[in-house]
């Protein structure tokens, strides 16, 4: 069997994390490849006995030097906005790109890479469109999967009497932060029962000051620690105390029992260069979404599945930060205010306005063990 190796690791903290995840454990049960991690492995919860001892053997045989021995051996690197580095291996291995982006336009070393790889894996429609675009033809669509033993409808145990937004991904301009607050400030305000729970956190506690780009609300000031910073921020901006509770940094593990009390998941993204594996997974739990239709998130919006934003205004940031960090943003879309405030009242008056099971079935095709066998079939065509 050959080897796969990977440079983005493992963990149930980061996306990236549990791609990794589920890249080894899938490879291994479908004895597709051997996987080998070439990056940090961390899991803040334990895992359950089954996974731990699979884990445990492939640690011991494999992980011990992460040297890539074999010719025919596949290395995936994980790819994003900039700053990669990228070495072709002395063996006739094949180096495959596996890349989520959101800068738009790339940049011209970039693209110079991404032109070097074996095989270019795009992580949504739109980003495959954009590699064909700047002339990456060696590339391909793997969408990233989603567990749906784990992501599945459950019932509420704990706000049975609150009706729950929820909010999730880093605090950043991207993720559309600001337009959550602006928001549910305004329909807190008319719904004493309203109570917003977020997932905000990442290791980039400095990187959430980007939602100030959009102005419209006192600026968000990190001062140290993120939690106090966010709770400071969005209660400053008009939430009352008792309608917001921020969860820190969740485990993936832990994220059914988060998404088993939401009524409704707002994400406003300004881009996704993946599909939002947050919002898969609020989808595959049949939660009800609300969903802006741009960019990776299209390959979400499905008919009924949600409740889409449809108005999506070009994104203009006249700022050097935000060009040095998303070039133009060319494609990203702003969503309205007053149609995500459309939408959340229709959620309130309405909870079965998208019919039960719509949600999960529109996922249940992106699950990781037909992600993975199909990043397999393409690595083997080449």
């Amino acid at each position: 069997m050959k080897n796969l190796f990977f440079n983005f690791g493992i963990s149930d903290t980061t996306g990236w994390g549990n791609y990794g995840f589920h890249l080894t454990f899938q490879s291994f049960i479908q004895k597709l490849f051997m996987p080998v991690s070439l990056g940090n492995i961390h899991f803040a919860m334990p895992l359950d006995p089954i996974t731990h001892a699979i884990f445990k053997e492939l640690s011991e045989v494999h992980w011990k030097d992460g040297v890539i021995q074999n010719e025919g051996d596949v290395v995936l690197h994980g790819l994003g906005n900039e700053g990669n580095v990228f070495k072709r291996s002395t063996k006739a291995v094949k180096e495959i790109g596996v890349t989520f982006f959101e800068k738009n336009p790339l940049s011209l070393p970039e693209l110079n890479l991404y032109k070097e790889f074996d095989l270019m894996v795009a992580g949504s429609t739109w980003n495959l469109e954009k590699c064909r675009e700047y002339g990456i033809e060696n590339s391909v669509l793997v969408f990233q999967g989603v567990d749906g033993d784990r992501f599945r409808p459950m019932s509420k145990r704990r706000f049975r009497d609150r009706f729950v937004v929820f909010s999730g991904g880093k605090l950043e301009f991207r993720k559309g932060q600001d337009l959550v607050v602006k928001a549910f400030a305004a329909f807190a305000a008319k719904h004493p029962d309203a109570l917003l729970v977020t997932a905000w956190h990442s290791p980039w506690g400095q990187v959430g000051a980007s939602v100030n780009w959009a102005g419209g609300l006192i600026p968000f000031v990190f001062g140290g620690s993120l939690q106090s910073s966010i709770k400071h921020w969005v209660r400053s901006n008009g939430i009352a105390e008792n309608q917001f509770i921020d969860l820190g940094s969740v485990p993936n593990q832990h994220f059914p029992e988060v998404l088993r009390e939401v009524d409704v998941a707002v994400f406003p993204n300004r881009c996704e260069g993946g599909t939002n594996l947050v919002a898969m997974e609020a989808l595959s739990s049949d939660v009800l979404c609300i969903i802006s239709n741009n960019t990776g998130h299209r390959d979400l919006v499905k008919g009924d599945n949600c409740l889409s934003l449809e108005k999506q205004l070009p994104v203009q940031i006249n700022d050097l930060a935000f060009e040095q960090a998303w070039g133009s943003g060319v494609d990203w879309g702003e969503s309205d205010i007053d149609e995500i405030l459309f939408h959340l009242e229709r959620a309130y008056t309405n909870p079965s306005i998208v019919q039960q099971g719509c949600a999960r079935q529109s996922v249940a095709e992106y699950s990781w063990e037909q992600s993975i066998k199909y990043l397999s079939r393409n690595i083997d065509a080449i």
